[in-house]
């Protein structure tokens, strides 16, 4: 019987997905188990390395951290390995490991990196993925688990698996007949982040010039009428995102959790990055292609995740030329 270890990962979307590279490195030799928020419990549906998810609610409380724990106790955990290091989390795992004997908490950096966006240096900056594997690998430095270590350079990447069919009928009624299609995912939780919404029109209609249909999605319904008449799918359940993420012929996504989801499921990315960048720790990883796109201004990066207003006012960074993605696409 293999010990047991549990990460915590309680959002946002592209963290959870990226959290997933730890199972990559441990369920050869541990079964891995997951808490993180209801939501994003789809992401690690289909998983074979994921033993098992433990949900708490979207906005959770005190006592649904204390029941989540108890829940985890049952178990017996061998380790936790705390990969978000926030309060409720900190709570969790010491509810679950008073003393903290078995846990352990990964490098943040949030001072580091936010540092890093004043001076403009961002050498010591470490990826995200990295340091997840650099938690993941805490455990094999541990007792008799080093005779375990995986093999000298061995790479491991996100992973996450599309289901077969979506929740919803309707998308699945409209993909059942669709064509080849591209996603294009142009906004992103914060302003900022998005790319400029007129060039992602102008690049769909060059991508149905050429016989693909363009498909936008995202997050705000506010945003779903601004891509009239293309076919648009905004708010989404996280499986149904996946369903669709997953079959398109490529993904071109600004810097958010689609394209962390599209770059873990080997589906060909163009990133666009306006005003964060991927020194930052935060660039896509996968083995199904990957152009990361940018331009090269001075007031880049304002922030580490974004801000809702550009503190210059222009937003400049946004103002990606739909050709150069359009070249990068069809490359």
């Amino acid at each position: 019987m293999k010990d047991k270890v549990v990460v915590i990962r309680l959002s946002s979307l592209g963290d959870v997905v990226l959290s997933t590279v730890i199972a990559e490195v441990l369920a050869d030799n541990f079964d891995v188990f997951y808490i993180t928020k209801e939501y994003f419990k789809p992401i690690f549906e289909g998983n074979p390395k994921v033993k098992g998810v433990f949900t708490i609610p979207s906005h959770p409380s005190v006592l649904d951290a204390v029941e989540v724990s108890f829940y985890v106790m049952r178990e017996k955990p061998k380790f936790i390995l705390d990969a978000h290091d926030k309060v409720l989390t900190s709570l969790i795992r010491r509810l679950i490991d008073p003393i903290g004997k078995k846990t352990y908490v990964w490098d943040a950096q949030r001072l580091k990196r936010r540092l890093a966006i004043f001076t403009q240096d961002l050498s010591d900056i470490k990826p995200v993925v990295s340091r997840f594997v650099q938690l993941a690998f805490s455990v094999y430095s541990s007792g008799h688990y080093s005779n375990y270590l995986p093999g000298p350079g061995q790479c491991f990447y996100p992973r996450v698996y599309p289901p077969a069919e979506p929740r919803s009928h309707d998308i699945y009624t409209f993909f059942k007949s669709l064509g080849d299609y591209i996603v294009i995912a142009p906004e992103s939780s914060r302003a900022t982040k998005n790319w400029d919404f007129l060039e992602s029109l102008k690049l769909a209609r060059e991508i149905e010039r050429r016989g693909l249909t363009p498909v936008f999605v995202g997050k705000r319904l506010e945003h779903k009428n601004l891509f009239f008449p293309f076919p648009s799918f905004f708010n989404l359940d996280l499986t149904d995102l996946k369903y669709i993420v997953s079959r398109a012929r490529a993904v071109v996504s600004v810097d958010s959790g689609i394209m962390h989801l599209a770059t873990a499921m080997d589906v060909p990315t163009v990133a666009i990055f306006t005003s964060t960048v991927r020194e930052m720790g935060f660039e896509p990883y996968g083995n199904g292609g990957i152009k990361i796109l940018e331009l090269n201004i001075g007031c880049r990066p304002c922030s580490l995740h974004g801000k809702n207003r550009c503190p210059r006012g222009h937003h400049i960074c946004a103002k990606v030329p739909y050709s150069l993605v359009l070249e990068a696409l069809f490359k």
